[in-house]
């Protein structure tokens, strides 16, 4: 039914819920997950925020965990 499921995830409990259910109905149907962090940068282009890397690696970490 799946082939593919996107789950956004940010480190909050309700994300991590979110990709709890997305890895049930992936199992559920054989289907792949892509976690996806985004920061929204603004204004400020190319600009990177610090911590901005580790934090979105934390989210997706945990996320999949």
């Amino acid at each position: 039914m799946f082939d593919t499921i996107v789950v956004p995830v940010d480190g909050s409990e309700c994300a991590d819920r979110a990709a709890t259910r997305g890895f049930e109905v992936a199992s559920e149907h054989g289907s792949e997950v892509h976690l996806v962090c985004v920061a929204d940068t603004g204004p400020l282009g190319d600009y990177r925020l610090p911590g901005e890397r580790e934090s979105a690696t934390d989210a997706l970490t945990s996320s999949s965990a």
